[in-house]
């Protein structure tokens, strides 16, 4: 964000998403909170992400979930450092969770948090 260059090559994971609210009134979440890489590598997503697309993630904390309206549509980008000692020669899983659902003008709790696995290896 502060758009500083670094005067060294870093490694870094990149998720690119798009999420959706279908519900027919504002909602508030982050759209991913924890991934997992190779069951080993995780990130608490809204404190570790260094790319800045957009509005999705403002803040670190829940009281500073975006509002989504209805149907409306966002696209972002995650970017997350790899350690130089991390041995990522291969990706085989990712798993992530998403953030609870909040009425956006109440926010009461909708829906608590979901975690979804995706394998990467070949069958």
């Amino acid at each position: 964000m502060s758009k500083t260059d670094i005067d060294e090559a870093v490694s870094y994971l990149e998720i690119t998403y798009s999420i959706e609210n279908k519900d027919s009134k504002e909602l508030q979440f982050f759209s991913m909170e924890n991934v997992t890489f190779n069951d080993d590598l995780t990130y608490d997503v809204p404190s570790k992400n260094f790319i800045h697309s957009g509005d999705t993630f403002i803040g670190t904390k829940k009281v500073s979930r975006s509002d989504y309206q209805p149907g409306e549509l966002r696209k972002g980008t995650i970017g997350l450092l790899v350690d130089p000692e991390a041995k990522l020669a291969r990706l085989d899983s990712f798993s992530f969770t998403t953030d609870d659902i909040a009425d956006g003008e109440s926010h009461e709790l909708l829906v608590d948090g979901t975690s979804f696995e995706i394998p990467l290896k070949e069958k």
